[in-house]
C-alpha cells in the first residue's frame, strides 16, 4: 500500500500508527519513507506506467529512481523472509531476467497474454508535446500539476490517456527541446489537458544549479538494525 504525505515527519507518525495497528491484529508490518518530489519513473497514466514497468522488466534496467524504489520495497519483502542483503538479491533477480519470466507466469495465470511485450501497449494517438522555453536544468516537477493535466487528458478512466516524462529534475535541456508529451484518445480531452497544462507551472526550467535529490528511500521503519536486534534478543 501507498500513501502520499507532504513531509516526513507526518509520514514516520503514519508509519508507526499502521506497524501499532498490525500488531494489535497479529500481523508484522514494516513501511518505508521514500521521496515524492517528482513522478517515480517517466510516465504518468495507466498503459504508459504499464508500458515502462514491462520495459524495466524486459531489459533490467530504466529510470534510476523507478529502479531504486522497486528493488528498495522488493527488498524489504525478502529481507522479512530471511534474505541477508534484500536490495542486492531483487536487483539481481532483475538483472538476470527473473523477475520478467515471473511476470510472464502471472500474466498468464490470470489468462492474459503470455507473450506481451512493452511494445504492444500503444497510447492514445492524440498527442501534444510540451517544450522548454528557455535553455536550462530542470528545477522541480510539480506532481500534483502533472495529475491535473494527465485527468484533463482523460486519466484513469481512460486507460490510453498520460504523460510521458522526457526529462527528469537536475535534467540539462536546450530551448525547445521536449520536457513531456500529453496523450488523450480524443481531441476534446487533449485540447483539456493542454489549457490545464498552460495554467499551470508543472516543471521549471532555469539556469541555476539543481540540489540534489538524494536517496529514492528516506527510511525503513522498523530499521534493518533495529529488527536484527530484535531477532538477535529473541534467540
Amino acid at each position: 500500500s501507498c500513501s502520499k504525505i507532504h513531509d516526513i515527519e507526518t509520514a514516520k507518525r503514519f508509519a508507526r500508527t499502521i506497524i501499532d495497528l498490525g500488531t494489535i491484529l497479529g500481523i508484522h508490518i514494516e513501511c518505508a519513507v521514500s521521496r515524492a518530489d517528482q513522478p517515480i519513473g517517466k510516465a504518468i497514466g495507466p498503459i504508459l506506467e504499464a508500458r515502462e514497468c514491462i520495459s524495466v522488466l524486459e531489459n533490467g534496467q530504466g529510470d534510476p529512481d523507478l529502479m531504486e524504489k522497486a528493488c528498495g520495497m522488493a527488498g524489504i519483502l525478502l529481507e522479512m523472509t530471511g534474505e541477508k542483503d534484500g536490495y542486492g538479491k531483487a536487483y539481481d533477480i532483475l538483472k538476470s531476467g527473473r523477475a520478467h519470466r515471473k511476470f510472464l507466469e502471472i500474466v498468464e495465470a490470470q489468462n492474459g497474454d503470455p507473450k506481451v511485450k512493452s511494445s504492444d501497449l500503444i497510447p492514445g494517438s492524440f498527442v501534444k508535446d510540451v517544450h522548454a522555453k528557455r535553455s536550462g536544468l530542470v528545477q522541480f516537477i510539480d506532481n500534483a500539476g502533472m495529475v491535473a493535466i494527465a485527468k484533463g487528458a482523460g486519466c484513469p478512466d481512460d486507460i490510453g490517456a498520460g504523460i510521458e516524462l522526457l526529462c527528469k529534475r537536475g535534467d540539462r535541456v536546450e530551448k525547445g527541446d521536449t520536457l513531456f508529451r500529453i496523450y488523450a484518445e480524443n481531441q476534446g480531452k487533449l485540447d483539456r489537458a493542454i489549457e490545464s497544462a498552460r495554467s499551470r507551472r508543472p516543471m521549471e526550467v532555469q539556469e541555476r544549479p539543481v540540489e540534489p535529490s538524494g536517496d529514492m528511500m528516506i527510511e525503513r521503519i522498523p530499521s534493518k538494525e533495529m529488527l536484527d536486534l530484535i531477532r538477535f534478543t529473541r534467540k
